[in-house]
């Protein structure tokens, strides 16, 4: 089997798994920018279904998929969901568990990184985890920061924390799930008592709503130290903070070295010493077009979506005073934008001891020392040129899009109120659903048929592609879809990706309370056309019998009961949904329907 790096970290897939015998009964994650791949991984470590590599098997998704319907959701900025090419089309149904903020990033961006996350325990009782952090939902491989908080209601230990309520209360506005009510669910964060990471206090979090006002740090009394790393930098900002303290204080600023030389006239406060960090660019800047054959075809990211890096992306500002630390961690850069409220941020303020620092300086050290003449300007080239084009062109296209899927039975229409295209003439369009082609995008117009797709294939995601000399930007969004796709399409997906084999395995696995344990079991996210073993089509010879549901029955009914529940909900569908499927495989699928229907009256159905 092919290795491939990991769709999400560890840290952060830690973050939202339940304990054992606790689930999840409400998650809302914030993002900027966020892949399929990731996503899948972030339900299935919910589900406590992932495995080492932040994935799992077409089973583990089905079951993650059907536990966490209308229980979680994912908002991030509309126009920042990349296309990975090497999914398979069953990631289209992965769009109920989004929402888009329609942020113009012309003017502003949603830019918070959270997770907040009600778990229930076996005995009805609640616990819940609060990560706020700099790093987005995708794959990228970056240096970034996070925090973890744990908490219960009606408990002495830990601490109230200033400003959740309101936090909860703005994620569940932008989330939209049916289960939550934006006020209530605020009322009940709040009541919630946090513990904080030994040595750490939390003073109060907060999230800009992005109209302009959004708290400032202020610089502490007898300020003896000050430590800035951010991947992005305004000139304003750079010289606030480098203004904080007196003569002997020591200030040092941590940046890439493109963004320093954008600030090289205001780091005179930052004599002591000015650190470039020598990685590539953070995944949530502005995509750089890319061409294909410069992805692996392990990780293969359509051109101009984010190619996973190693970079720069924690944003950390700390100021010593004696024994006593300040620090402001989370999503914000050091830019205008951030820190005077254009942007939705998520920020924490705490106090630790001077130990933390020494964290902070394991990735100074990364940095290597500049001096002002190493930051003089360089001239623009050409490709950065054409890159400013494209970043614009999407900019225009995703703030003001008003784009909707018109469905006539399998026939879909991409309808806007207006032709779509950017204003540069010379950026052509395409649009298309996320899980078939794309067809181009006549100029001026605002109407594009896209065709005949089934019932498995329907999806709210549609991809967009522009380009431009040679050079492209692609990225996936939602639109409403109306008439709304019907309610068995999740079901008739995830039917036609596991087939038969898959599923009788995840059927056995469910009487036996416990997950599949077939290693050939391929992982959800294998590329269609790239199996390393067997078609999921064929049926193993051994089904499952009589006496593995009898004994489910005995040992545990609930776990019979969650089986049937899934029998019912797929079996016509795997029948119908898997191809090629022979004479044979379907009359042994037939007839273990009948023995479970039978069996089903006997034991439930039974007044």
């Amino acid at each position: 089997m092919t290795e491939t790096k990991p769709w999400a970290s560890q840290a952060y897939l830690d973050a939202l798994r339940p304990d054992p015998g606790w689930v999840v009964r409400t998650a809302i994650l914030a993002s900027y920018s966020a892949d399929l791949g990731s996503i899948g991984a972030a339900l299935l470590a919910l589900a406590g279904r992932d495995d080492d590599r932040g994935s799992g098997s077409r089973t583990d998704l089905a079951e993650a998929v059907e536990q966490l319907r209308d229980k979680v959701r994912i908002v991030i900025q509309r126009g920042r969901l990349a296309r990975l090419k090497r999914l398979p089309t069953v990631a289209g149904i992965l769009d109920r568990f989004l929402a888009e903020v329609p942020f113009d990033e012309t003017e502003r961006s949603w830019h918070p990184k959270i997770a907040l996350v009600r778990f229930d325990g076996p005995n009805r009782e609640t616990a819940w985890r609060l990560w706020i952090g700099s790093r987005n939902l995708t794959a990228a491989e970056n240096l970034d920061v996070g925090l973890l908080l744990t908490g219960a209601r009606g408990t002495r230990k830990g601490h109230a924390v200033d400003g959740v309520g309101a936090l909860a209360r703005q994620l569940a506005e932008r989330a939209y799930l049916p289960c939550v009510r934006p006020e209530r669910f605020a009322r009940e964060v709040a009541q919630v008592r946090w513990t904080a990471p030994e040595g750490i206090g939390v003073r109060r979090v907060w999230l800009s709503s992005g109209n302009g006002a959004a708290p400032q740090p202020e610089c502490p009394a007898c300020v003896e130290e000050v430590v800035l790393v951010s991947p992005f930098l305004s000139p304003d900002i750079v010289r606030t903070v480098g203004s904080w303290g007196d003569a002997g204080t020591r200030r040092t600023l941590l940046s890439t070295q493109t963004q320093l030389r954008g600030v090289a006239g205001q780091l005179r406060g930052f004599s002591d010493r000015v650190l470039a960090y020598e990685g590539p660019l953070p995944d949530d800047a502005e995509p750089v077009p890319v061409a294909p054959d410069a992805i692996s075809d392990e990780q293969r990211v359509e051109a101009g979506a984010e190619v996973p890096p190693l970079g720069l992306h924690a944003k950390i500002l700390a100021a010593r005073s004696g024994k006593r630390v300040r620090l402001w961690v989370g999503s914000a850069n050091a830019t205008k934008r951030a820190w005077h409220g254009k942007n939705a941020e998520v920020i924490a303020e705490l106090e630790a001891t001077p130990a933390l620092l020494e964290g902070i300086e394991h990735a100074l050290k990364l940095g290597r020392p500049v001096t002002t003449d190493e930051l003089a300007p360089t001239p623009e080239e050409d490709a950065d040129a054409i890159r400013e084009r494209l970043d614009c062109a999407r900019n225009q296209v995703a703030g003001r899009w008003s784009g909707q899927l018109l469905r006539d039975g399998d026939m879909f229409r991409l309808v806007a109120e207006g032709a779509p295209h950017p204003v540069d003439a010379e950026v052509a369009m395409e649009a298309g659903l996320a899980t078939s082609g794309l067809l181009g995008w006549p100029r001026g117009e605002a109407v594009l048929g896209l065709g005949s797709h089934p019932l498995s294939h329907q999806t709210e995601l549609v991809q967009i592609r522009l380009s431009l000399e040679g050079q492209e930007c692609v990225w996936l969004q939602r639109c409403t879809v109306t008439p709304p796709l019907d309610e068995g399409r999740d079901r008739a997906a995830l039917a036609r990706h596991l087939g038969a084999r898959a599923f009788l395995e995840w059927i056995r696995a469910l009487l036996q309370d416990t997950q599949c344990a077939d290693e050939t079991e391929e992982p959800w996210d294998r590329q269609e056309g790239k199996q390393d073993t067997a078609p999921a089509a064929a049926v193993p010879n051994q089904t499952i019998t009589l006496e593995d549901m009898l004994s489910s029955w005995a040992r545990d009914r609930h776990a019979f009961t969650r089986a049937d529940e899934r029998m019912r909900a797929y079996l016509e569908l795997i029948i119908a949904e898997t191809a090629p499927l022979d004479a044979v495989d379907r009359d042994r699928l037939t007839s273990l329907r009948t023995l479970w229907d039978t069996l089903r009256a006997q034991l439930l159905d039974r007044p």
